[in-house]
């Protein structure tokens, strides 16, 4: 009798570990669209030289709508970007620099329910004008220090919204910190663990 129940408890746990592996060893993601646009009504660089607040849209795609959960792969690109008005200061998107390289970096919660997908762009470059002296400066993200974007998931798995930051450092000698959180994202998108 004791061999029988510690069979059933062995073929139990064996049941259980692969449900387990299902859902908690994902290799990959699924998305129900490739195309995005993250609107902002607020994006601030700050540094030592103040702090520029400006209204961005950036949009992008996703190479695939089957992406691996593999970090520093490349799962798409940035294409356009572009700020539509200041608060303080002024910005100038480098277009010249698009499109803009965004690599997997992670993800935040446990598995299977992330909150979270993280994703990283070095190569991303603009123009400031700082709002107090005027002072012009040119930020680049690198691959030491990119800019990132945190993909805001929630429990269905739509993303909600898209955060953006990093610390960049420009041609003034100092670096500054990005940050914001879009308003808008289009279409709906829902990313899925497969």
């Amino acid at each position: 009798m004791q061999v029988w129940g510690k069979l059933v408890a062995f073929v139990g746990a064996l049941v259980l570990l692969g449900a387990l592996a299902g859902s908690s060893f994902a290799r990959n993601f699924s998305a129900t669209e490739t195309r995005m646009t993250a609107t902002f009504s607020r994006v601030e660089f700050s540094g030592g030289f103040g702090t520029t607040r400006c209204n961005v849209t950036v949009s992008g795609i996703l190479h695939s709508r089957t992406v691996p959960k593999v970090l520093e792969s490349l799962v798409g690109l940035v294409t356009e970007a572009s700020v539509g008005g200041c608060e303080t200061g002024s910005a100038t998107i480098l277009t010249a620099t698009l499109p803009w390289h965004v690599r997997y970096s992670g993800f935040t919660g446990t598995l299977p329910n992330i909150t979270s997908i993280i994703v990283k762009s070095p190569g991303v470059a603009f123009q400031i004008r700082e709002p107090v002296f005027g002072v012009t400066c040119l930020a680049s993200s690198t691959a030491s220090s990119p800019a990132t974007g945190t993909w805001n998931r929630e429990a269905g798995g739509r993303i909600t919204s898209q955060r953006a930051g990093g610390t960049l450092p420009t041609n003034c000698g100092m670096s500054g910190t990005l940050s914001g959180t879009s308003v808008s994202l289009t279409p709906a998108v829902t990313v899925t663990l497969i």
